[in-house]
């Protein structure tokens, strides 16, 4: 924030300055001649001010930048979490609705270089009965699904 206010105030104060010296430039010629001086620089100055800007960098911003780029990472791996809780909810809801029992449900999840965050496969564990119902309803969500079967009694 305070880099932008540093670039508004000398564009700002740049821009008065030259304006009264176009105000006071001679006629003919000259007059032209003096008037592309004065935007050659004022070009010079906008340009030098948006780089330098751009160029330095505070010892304090970089450890700031390093600390989000820190966080950002945290954020990712949690992300993950939540949506492998939510999704886990949302089956184990799905397959309760429809009459089946489970014994363990897992999502896992995985974050691509992009950001991007994707469901690799559901793992089951459930009664062998019930191992087409489950597989057919977890398909139906296009999620790759692994039925683990137990017995009546490993419920």
């Amino acid at each position: 924030m305070d880099d932008l206010k540093y670039i508004i105030t000398v564009l700002t104060v740049s821009f008065i300055i030259y304006g009264l010296i176009l105000v006071f430039t001679p006629a003919g010629n000259m007059g032209k001649f003096f008037k592309s001086i004065v935007g050659v620089s004022l070009i010079a100055v906008v340009i030098l001010t948006v780089s330098r800007q751009g160029i330095e960098l505070n010892p304090k911003k970089a450890a700031e930048a390093e600390r989000i780029e820190f966080d950002a990472s945290a954020v990712e791996t949690i992300t993950a979490q939540y949506s492998e809780r939510s999704v886990e909810e949302y089956i184990g809801e799905l397959l309760r609705q429809n009459g089946c029992e489970y014994k363990n449900l897992e999502v896992y999840t995985n974050i691509s270089s992009d950001g991007g965050i994707s469901i690799d496969r559901v793992e089951i564990s459930c009664d062998s009965q019930q191992s087409d119902t489950v597989k057919r309803l977890v398909n139906s969500l296009s999620l790759h699904c692994v039925i683990t079967e137990t017995d009546n009694d490993g419920l």
